[in-house]
């Protein structure tokens, strides 16, 4: 099981995809040792930037539990870590971020469970998003290291035209989406494209890897979609044809499958 540490002034948390550790240094009101915290359980999470004099911390906020506000009533609490510095800040923000995303799979565990066999859900986390990919639908969910900041946006799989994967090198890689009426950064640079509300940021080859089965699994989708439309017998060749151009104009297939289909229609 992966984990990742973050260490405040009093202690640490330990984040697993399960669970959150408390580890307890011996500054902390508790003294020295441990707590383990189920994801489900924890109900939100408060964090305070350190100030000139006054010390910021993390608050594990549980189920059932009040919030205890103010830095002094933190260092009091066992689900509190006192932050010093701007460095350690950084680090629980990500730890923060860390605990939200595995909270967040966890309910999409949990729903697609609800929803059945016949229905899926895949999750592709990216260096400044995650993807969820569902059979008629992709979710964007934006980190706060997204320029669109925190959110998602969700787009219908029908409605994308086309999927653009760059592999990462000396700079970021990314996943772009295209679809009607979106307003996309085109340009060739990974800076560029990185800015865009329909882009993840691929950070390293593993990523890449699993964003190449993502597009190969949207694209599958797509295809089963397209199937009912394209696959008609009774038709004439004229309403065969009016079909094909609507799917044109939708953005839905591109100008070379139009043509290639219109010269099978047509025998030419």
């Amino acid at each position: 099981m992966s984990e990742q540490m973050f260490e405040g002034w009093n202690g640490a948390i330990v984040v697993t995809p399960e669970t959150v550790k408390i580890i307890y240094g011996n500054q902390h009101s508790k003294g020295e040792g441990e707590k383990e915290i189920t994801l489900e359980s924890i109900q939100s999470i408060e964090l305070k930037k350190p100030r000139f004099l006054a010390q910021g911390y993390i608050q594990l906020i549980l189920e059932g539990s009040k919030k205890k506000k103010g830095a002094l009533a933190a260092m009091g609490d066992e689900h509190s870590i006192m932050i010093n510095d701007e460095a350690q800040y950084k680090q629980f923000e990500q730890a923060k971020e860390l605990i939200e995303l595995f909270q967040h799979e966890q309910k999409l565990v949990s729903e697609q469970n609800e929803k059945g066999e016949g229905w899926r859900e895949d999750v592709f986390k990216g260096g400044n998003g995650t993807l969820v990919v569902t059979p008629e639908t992709i979710k964007i969910i934006y980190s706060w290291l997204h320029t669109r900041g925190r959110g998602e946006k969700t787009i219908n799989i029908r409605s994308i035209s086309s999927i653009q994967l760059k592999e990462p090198a000396v700079v970021a890689g990314y996943i772009q989406f295209t679809f009607q009426g979106s307003i996309e950064n085109q340009s060739r640079s990974s800076f560029s494209a990185i800015d865009d509300q329909n882009t993840i940021a691929i950070s390293n080859k593993h990523q890449f890897e699993d964003f190449k089965r993502a597009k190969a699994l949207i694209e599958s989708y797509q295809n089963q979609l397209y199937a009912p439309q394209i696959q008609s017998s009774s038709t004439s060749g004229a309403d065969e044809l009016k079909k094909y151009k609507e799917l044109l104009d939708d953005g839905i297939i591109s100008e070379e499958e139009f043509n290639a289909k219109k010269k099978q229609i047509l025998g030419i």
